[in-house]
């Protein structure tokens, strides 16, 4: 390296600040990545492979057990209901889907009150542990995408 400049004391100084700054951005990378890594680990840990029979068909999603989705349907049977991203289930059903005719629930989150659609499948299986149990519950039908699964788990299921 030195062959191609004079050392001086102002060159060996350059050099010094220009590698100390390249440690530090290769620092700051290795550390945004082991954050990021653990972040997905953990998240990771509480998503479940769910099966679905819906309309003569069976697919499988990924959903998040959220310790905050309280959500019962209404009906007689008070059925726990699984919130599904709209865009994950039409990609597994193959085709788009019309809501207009569906029943409706009331929900209450952090940005106000909406109405979802429910679904109510065939069947539903839970896998945990390696065991697959079956379950009975609604799916609830939202427009919002997830990043690491497809929808969000009923804390009562699992």
């Amino acid at each position: 390296f030195f062959k191609f400049f004079i050392l001086t004391f102002v060159s060996y100084m350059v050099y010094r600040i220009l590698f100390g700054f390249l440690i530090l951005i290769l620092g700051f990378i290795v550390c945004c990545f082991f954050k990021l890594n653990y972040k997905h680990k953990n998240i990771l840990s509480f998503v479940y492979n769910v099966f679905i029979e819906f309309n003569q068909k069976s697919f499988k999603l990924k959903m998040f057990l959220d310790s905050g989705n309280s959500l019962y349907d209404e009906t007689l049977e008070q059925l726990p209901v699984l919130i599904v991203s709209k865009k994950s289930l039409e990609k597994s059903l193959g085709k788009a889907l019309n809501f207009s005719s569906c029943r409706q629930i009331e929900t209450q989150t952090i940005n106000g009150r909406s109405k979802i659609p429910i679904l109510k499948p065939r069947k539903i299986m839970i896998e945990k542990d390696e065991k697959i149990f079956n379950v009975q519950a609604v799916l609830g039908v939202i427009n919002e995408t997830f990043k690491l699964y497809d929808g969000l788990l009923h804390q009562d299921l699992v």
